[in-house]
């Protein structure tokens, strides 16, 4: 079994069978809901072996079948597992951004959660300039740095929170 330990593109290598080279390899990978991809091309490499750099968007077991020239010849099973810091800093990501009104628009790193978590400890802000209601969320390693806007709302509504790093 192929392991990668987060999710995302990964390159997937194939052996031809006995090295033939000139081949087309393709491939169907089923996602770990047992949803069919459309049909994959690798692409040769030389001497036999052929690559596919595919999107594995969820954790968890995918399975494929591999063709030489349309021929099936193995298939395979792909775990897809974040571990460890990662595992965690995901964990936390996904609890972050389930929160009532937390956005954000990139990528979340263990670094990044641990920044924002402690600029609410430390809760450095200010009023944003120019409003009454949206306060910014400053970095505590510089104190300037603007890190997160906090926008209350008079509807009772939950507060919108948006991440800015």
């Amino acid at each position: 079994m192929i392991s990668f330990d987060s999710t995302g593109e990964h390159r997937l290598i194939y052996k031809s069978e006995t090295f033939v080279e000139g081949l087309t390899v393709t491939a169907y990978i089923w996602s770990p809901a047992l949803v069919k991809s459309d049909l994959q091309e690798f692409t040769e490499i030389s001497d036999g072996l052929y690559y596919l750099d595919y999107n594995f968007s969820d954790s968890g077991t995918y399975a494929g079948m591999f063709y030489e020239s349309g021929v099936k010849k193995s298939a395979g099973a792909i775990r897809v597992q974040p571990a460890g810091a990662a595992a965690e800093a995901d964990a936390i990501a996904s609890a972050l951004l389930a929160a009532t009104g937390v956005t954000e628009g990139g990528v979340w790193t263990l670094a990044k959660v641990l920044k924002i978590m402690n600029a609410f400890s430390v809760m450095k802000m200010q009023l944003k300039s120019g409003t009454t209601a949206t306060y910014e969320i400053l970095d505590p390693d510089d104190g300037t740095t603007v890190i997160a806007e906090l926008t209350t709302n008079d509807n009772g509504d939950p507060p919108t929170i948006v991440i800015k790093i």
